[in-house]
Formats: C-alpha cells, structure tokens, sequence
C-alpha cells in the first residue's frame, strides 16, 4: 500500500507541474496574443497615416497644376466620403474628375474603383456631379503595370507624381463614366 500512495503522489505532482505548465503556456500566448494585435494597429495606423500622405501630395500638386491634360479644374477637394470615399474630386464647368489614389496602385485597386465606387459617384454627391461629366482618375506612389494598362482600358486618367509635379497618362482620351 505504501508503494500506491509512493506512486499516486507521484503521479500526481506530475500532473500537477503539467497543469501549471498548461497555465503558464496559455498566459504567454495571451500575452503574444496581446503584442501581435498591438502591433497590427500600429502596423495599420501607419499605413493609413502614410496612405493619406500620399493622397496630400496628389492633392497639392493637382491644386497646383490646376489641370490634366486640357482640362482646367477650379477646385480640387480630398477625401469626400457618403457611402464611399473619394481620395481627389477636381471639379471644372463640365468636367469632375474623381479619383483614387494608392501608395502601390494594383490592377484590383483599378477594378474595384471603376466598377464599385466611381459609378455611384452621382448618385451620392449629385450637387457636384449635376450637369458635368464624371470622368475617373487613379494614382500611386508606386503603379504596377497591368494596373496601368487596365486604368488605360477602362478610359481612366492615370496620375503619377515627379518632383511634385502631376504626369498624367491618357488624360486626352478619358471616357466619361456611366452612374447608376
């Protein structure tokens, strides 16, 4: 009987240190847990911080152009947002350009603007759009190539910024967009 009671006592420390072990591992991953969400928003917030920076300076440099192509816009405004947000709306007599602009502009960037968002742009801000043409725009710090080459299909202005300065791609031929 003694060597039963040895070996329970035993066992049972054994499972005891397991216990405290499981308790332990689950209090680190709690706490990594914790860091990896931490560092996610941090990681968020300055992406975003450094997203608006960028649209800043397509916004400065557009307000300082005053035009694309033969276009001469006499107002240029960031940031517009009903339902959806517009980073750059340029408006002249008849034309108001709207656009998107991404630190790394992609081809799904360019999808999603030219189909989702860009043809509600009349439905949500009709005070602007009223008896102009919406036409489109997209820029980036950075622009992959096939998002170029489906911004240029698509009728699109591409944006590109060079020593502040605005360079515009496909600015003589935008096609104005349908709005639901």
């Amino acid at each position: 009987m003694a060597d039963f009671e040895k070996e329970y006592k035993r066992v049972w420390a054994v499972l005891n240190d397991v216990a405290d072990r499981q308790d332990k591992s689950a209090a680190n991953l709690a706490r990594i847990e914790e860091i990896v969400e931490n560092n996610s928003k941090q990681l968020g917030d300055f992406t975003n911080s450094y997203g608006e920076a960028i649209e800043r300076e397509f916004v400065a440099a557009l307000e300082e152009a005053k035009r694309i192509g033969n276009i001469v816009f006499e107002k240029v405004e960031c940031r517009l947002r009903r339902t959806y947000e517009y980073d750059i709306v340029a408006k002249s007599g008849k034309v108001v350009a709207v656009g998107e602009i991404k630190h790394k502009l992609k081809k799904e960037d360019v999808l999603h603007f030219a189909a989702e968002r860009l043809p509600h742009f009349a439905e949500l801000f009709p005070d602007i759009a009223r008896g102009r043409k919406v036409i489109g725009m997209v820029g980036g710090g950075m622009i992959t190539p096939d998002a170029a080459r489906e911004a240029k299909k698509r009728g699109l202005i591409v944006l590109r910024l060079e020593n502040k300065k605005i360079i515009a791609e496909n600015a003589a031929s935008p096609r104005p967009i349908p709005q639901v």
